[in-house]
């Protein structure tokens, strides 16, 4: 499968690239080689494939073959999570809560991790739980906050399983 995602880079397709790309991040069929990774992730999200856009976005959030930059990573999270890519909404909603690349908006975390949770990310689920059970972003509400922590919980998120007996 590497060679055909190696041809098809080089004839400039972007889901090539980032199919490459990933197995460049890890390892498979290939030898690792993150900071090829990061390059290639960002060339297919230039040509707007909302995967690498996550996925550039993700590298530079966390540093993976490259420096870290919040602020990168939250422009790319922005453009994938706008074509409804659930990890990117979930990731750019840490980015929301924490400052990070962009300005703290508790708000708008809450609204993004709704979103992913939406589309069955567990992590968002839970997160969403805390932002109702805390009041963070949105007004307090345990009842609300009970039915993410059952989802996240249901998918074997142990903490959400904890804060679920938290909100009875």
């Amino acid at each position: 499968a590497v060679r055909l995602f190696e041809s098809a880079a080089r004839q400039g397709d972007a889901r090539g690239m980032t199919w490459l790309a990933l197995c460049l991040l890890r390892g498979h069929g290939t030898t690792l080689d993150t900071p090829r990774a990061a390059s290639l992730f960002e060339q297919a999200a230039q040509r707007g494939a909302h995967l690498a856009q996550y996925w550039r976005g993700r590298v530079l959030y966390f540093g993976i073959g490259i420096e870290r930059d919040f602020s990168g990573a939250a422009y790319w999270l922005q453009l994938a999570a706008a074509q409804g890519q659930p990890e990117a909404q979930d990731l750019l909603a840490r980015c929301h809560f924490f400052g990070r690349g962009v300005e703290e908006n508790r708000a708008a975390a809450a609204r993004c991790w709704r979103q992913a949770a939406g589309q069955g990310v567990v992590s968002a689920s839970f997160c969403l739980g805390m932002c109702l059970y805390a009041g963070e972003g949105l007004p307090a509400d345990a009842a609300e906050a009970a039915t993410h922590f059952r989802a996240a919980a249901r998918k074997g998120l142990t903490g959400a399983m904890f804060l679920l007996g938290q909100c009875h």
